[in-house]
Formats: C-alpha cells, structure tokens, sequence
C-alpha cells in the first residue's frame, strides 16, 4: 500500500516536472498566455534598455560610469565566473573555455553598461535630447517582444528535446 502511494505521489510529481517552463509559469500565474506575454515583456524592455543605452553611449560619447576601471572590474569577475563555468561543467578544453568566458563576460559587461546609461537616460530625461520620442520607444519594446517570444520558443524546443 505504502509503495503504491508513493510511487503515485512520485508519478505525478515527475509529470508535473516535465511539463515545459512555461507551462510551469503559466500553472504558477493561472494563465499560460499571461505567463508568456509576462516573460517576453521583460525580456522585451530589457532588451530595448540596452539598444536605447548603446545609443545613449555612442551618441553622448562618454562612459556611463565614473571610470573605466568599474567597468573592467566588472569584466574579470564575469570572465572569473564564466571560464570556471565553461571548464568545469561543459566539456570544452581550457583555451575554448576562455575564449567563450572572454566573449561572453565582455557581452555581458557591454549590456550592463547600456542598461547604466539607459536608467540615466531615464533619471535625467535625456530621451528628448537624442531624438528617441514615445513612438520608438513604444515600437522597440513591441519588436523586441516578438523577438524575445521566437527566442523563447526555440530555446524550449531545444531544452525539451533534450
């Protein structure tokens, strides 16, 4: 009696575990459709911040941070973090290991200094100043929501597959 309870208990808790993410998120929300449009619009203004900081860089032509040893900092502990990652849980020799921490942490680094610059753009109201109004605002966030739903999508279909 006891083994048959459990191997039920054991049974629905491993339907439930693999059941795609979303699904979990839309179980955890109430509502699948809610659940996506939740993840893409996060993904969607994340991605938007970065663009519109990248922009505010480039045309304001300064660091969004007091010195460029913040930024480098930022970078060896991200490059720290991603090659032990890369040498220790994916089967890549040390040289592949660095040159994907090397890529990966200087993406990363770039991306937080354009979300810098874009929350500064945002305190300061500097939008205006670099001709970027509501309308591209509004149509980025849409654009990258599409994006970020096929990412999302395809992402799932590889996990799941696996």
């Amino acid at each position: 009696m006891t083994n048959r309870r459990s191997r039920d208990i054991y049974e629905s808790r491993s339907t439930y575990e693999n059941k795609g993410y979303l699904e979990k998120l839309g179980k955890i929300r109430g509502n699948r459709y809610l659940g996506i449009i939740t993840v893409s619009f996060i993904i969607a203004l994340i991605m938007s911040m970065t663009l519109f900081g990248i922009y505010g860089i480039i045309m304001s032509k300064e660091l969004p941070v007091p010195h460029y040893s913040i930024l480098l900092l930022a970078f060896a502990v991200f490059f720290i973090l991603i090659f032990e990652f890369f040498d220790s849980k994916v089967n890549v020799t040390r040289l592949v290991a660095g040159v994907l921490g090397f890529i990966c942490a200087f993406c990363i680094t770039v991306i937080i200094a354009a979300l810098i610059q874009s929350i500064k753009m945002t305190i300061y109201q500097m939008f205006g100043s670099f001709g970027i109004g509501w309308e591209m605002i509004v149509t980025s966030i849409s654009v990258c929501m599409i994006i970020s739903v096929i990412g999302i999508k395809m992402l799932l279909s590889v996990i799941e597959k696996d």
